[in-house]
């Protein structure tokens, strides 16, 4: 393979660390060495005891070498649950850090920008790069990032974003206080400043990263780069015949604080199928660490069980179940998480339950699924199952795989 160029792609959890932050760039550095280029990674030192990421196989690549940052030791007593003196350290660091640091003390990524700097600057000079990629949360990593421009002005800079920052509802943002968010302000227009492009999972974060903006007009670009599903990781197995007198759905994922609402309407379309089919048996396993008290209030708890993650073991369950469930809280309704399209080759529809939004209109119009509206919804989509209802949208799932977006992100390097 005749290797292209150099990239320094930044990526606090990128593999072997264990963590979804890490899944995105890591197969997207792995579409990257297939097209020819050379990755150099920095990212986090792996935390000890921490488990290998199921997506380390996809980076363990000779033309993708690893440099590791070592977090802020008040950062890490800031996490720190596991000590006799957790709590009196976790006191300490929140107090140190409060005053050391002006914006949100929460990112991971927070003190260690001098070390970031030096390395990265090794790094680019020894190499010869001029090609920077990074992503965040952390969002300090960005920031520092950004910084590198003032040294190196031929430097072009593709900024990340996973999540929303300044408009988070995560990483201690809600809760600062006018100034300190202002510090964050200024480090995002700093960014805007330096960084020549800015991409996110899809346009609806593009336009909350826009509307965040606080500084003078310059011309980054912006551009969609959505999430994706890898071919390599899809799982033949053969699913078990469907019964029809059982129903059984699937959801693995957190359970948001503000989605028992939702919760509550699934578990009064089910109370209504089962009127309706009484001699209809009802399965739902949630894998997940979170629980709800919703279908024990309903009497419902021989329908619905808790069970642990599995990780990528949920890949040799799903197709032996009817739906797949995906639920959504008001804050994330217009955003497709990356389980979206992991579960897409399998062709197990969805049952959306969650406020109406992008997600919602998206598995409806692409015909993906169904989308739970009222408590009669269910029944209907029973019966649509029995009458075995094709769901077209699976036959053009393409240009949702890793190859398709790599396709989109190499016309955004520079002299690709």
């Amino acid at each position: 393979m005749i290797l292209k160029k150099n990239i320094l792609l930044i990526c606090w959890d990128f593999p072997p660390n264990d963590g979804i932050g890490g899944r995105r760039w890591a197969k997207l550095a792995k579409g990257l060495q297939q097209h020819g280029y050379f990755l150099h990674v920095i990212k986090a030192e792996i935390p000890r005891g921490n488990n290998v990421s199921p997506w380390f196989k996809d980076v363990k690549n000779e033309h993708i070498l690893l440099y590791e940052l070592k977090p802020y030791w008040l950062k890490l007593w800031l996490n720190d649950y596991t000590s006799l003196f957790s709590k009196i350290k976790i006191k300490i660091a929140q107090l140190a850090l409060s005053i050391g640091f002006k914006g949100t003390i929460y990112d991971k990524a927070i003190g260690i920008q001098k070390r970031f700097l030096h390395l990265s600057k090794s790094i680019i000079e020894k190499n010869k790069i001029d090609e920077l990629i990074v992503t965040g949360a952390p969002f300090n990593i960005i920031y520092y990032a950004a910084l590198l421009k003032k040294e190196f002005p031929d430097l072009r800079i593709i900024a990340d974003y996973r999540d929303p920052w300044i408009n988070s509802v995560n990483y201690g943002i809600a809760e600062l206080s006018e100034k300190r968010l202002q510090e964050e302000k200024n480090k995002q227009d700093l960014v805007f400043k330096y960084a020549d492009v800015i991409t996110a999972p899809n346009e609806f974060l593009i336009e909350q990263i826009k509307e965040t903006h606080t500084g003078k007009s310059n011309s980054v670009q912006f551009k969609a780069l959505p999430h994706f599903f890898d071919p390599d990781d899809f799982i033949l197995s053969k699913p078990q015949a469907k019964d029809p007198a059982m129903l059984k759905l699937v959801y693995a994922g957190a359970l948001y604080n503000d989605s028992d609402r939702y919760l509550e309407l699934l578990a009064d379309a089910l109370l209504v199928l089962k009127k309706n089919y009484p001699e209809v048996a009802v399965q739902i396993d949630f894998y997940t660490n979170h629980t709800t008290k919703v279908f024990l209030n309903k009497g419902l708890n021989n329908s619905v069980r808790f069970l642990n993650p599995i990780g990528d073991k949920i890949f040799e369950v799903i197709s032996n179940y009817d739906f797949s469930l995906i639920l959504l809280a008001d804050h994330n309704k217009d955003f497709k998480t990356t389980k979206f399209f992991e579960f897409l080759p399998y062709r197990v529809p969805y049952l959306y339950v969650g406020p109406e939004g992008f997600v919602s209109n998206s598995i409806a119009n692409e015909k993906l699924g169904y989308v739970l509206k009222s408590k009669q919804d269910l029944t209907d989509i029973y019966n649509n199952r029995l009458h075995k209802t094709e769901l077209s949208g699976f036959n053009s799932i393409a240009q949702h795989s890793l190859s398709a977006v790599v396709q989109k992100l190499i016309p955004l390097l520079k002299n690709n």
